[in-house]
C-alpha cells in the first residue's frame, strides 16, 4: 500500500525497509532526506490517513481485508517512519548516493550491557529496567551512586549521561575521572 500510494504521486520506491529515523552524513544529503520527507509525509496523510480514507472509515464502511490495527497494516503512529521510507527509496531510486549503516549498529537498547564503542545509536526504550526514562522522569535516580559505572556499557553510559546533565545521581564524576575526563579517551582501548 506504501509503495502503491508513493509511486501514484510520481515518487519512486525500490522496496528499501526498516530505514530507521536517524541521518548521519554530509548536511546536503541530511538535508534533502529531510526535506522530502517532509514533503512525503504531507502527500501520504492526505492519501492515507484523511477523514473517510482506509482505516478513517467506520468499520463497517471499510474495504474488505483492510487491516488498521498496530502490526497488522499501516498505522498513522509512525506516519514519520513511512514519509522516510519513501523519500528514502525515491532517492535511492534517482541515484542519490545514500550509505547505509551495517545491520545491528542503530538502536542498541540502554538495559544492556552492550559496548557503546561499538554502536552508532542507543535507543533508551520503554521499560522499568535501567536507564528508564519513566524512572528518570519521577525522580527515581536522583541519589543513585554511580561511583563504579563503567561508561563503556550501554546502560551505565545512558544512565551517567541522563543524571549528570540534570545534576542528578551521586559520584557522577568518579566514572569520568578513569577515563582521564575525555571522552575521547573512551573508545581508544
Amino acid at each position: 500500500m506504501l509503495k502503491n500510494t508513493a509511486e501514484d504521486g510520481g515518487l519512486k520506491y525500490k522496496g528499501v525497509m526498516n530505514i530507521a529515523s536517524s541521518y548521519y552524513g554530509p548536511s546536503d544529503s541530511v538535508l534533502r532526506i529531510a526535506d522530502l520527507t517532509v514533503a512525503a509525509g504531507r502527500y501520504l496523510r492526505v492519501h492515507l490517513f484523511s477523514e473517510a480514507t482506509g482505516c478513517k472509515l467506520p468499520p463497517f464502511l471499510r474495504p474488505k481485508g483492510l487491516k488498521c490495527e498496530w502490526g497488522s497494516g499501516l498505522w498513522e503512529g509512525v506516519m514519520l517512519l513511512y514519509s522516510q521510507e519513501v523519500a528514502v527509496n525515491h532517492l535511492l531510486s534517482i541515484g542519490d548516493d545514500i550509505q547505509f549503516f551495517a545491520e545491528g549498529m542503530m538502536d542498541i537498547i540502554t538495559t544492556g550491557r552492550a559496548d557503546i564503542c561499538k554502536f552508532k545509536m542507543l535507543h533508551v526504550y520503554h521499560s522499568d529496567d535501567r536507564f528508564s526514562k519513566h524512572h528518570f522522569i519521577v525522580g527515581n535516580y536522583k541519589t543513585l551512586d554511580m561511583a563504579e559505572y563503567d561508561l563503556r556499557a550501554s546502560n551505565d553510559y545512558s544512565t551517567w549521561f541522563a543524571l549528570t546533565a540534570n545534576n542528578q545521581g551521586l559520584n557522577g564524576d568518579k566514572p569520568l575521572l578513569r577515563i582521564g575526563g575525555d571522552f575521547k579517551t573512551l573508545c581508544k582501548n
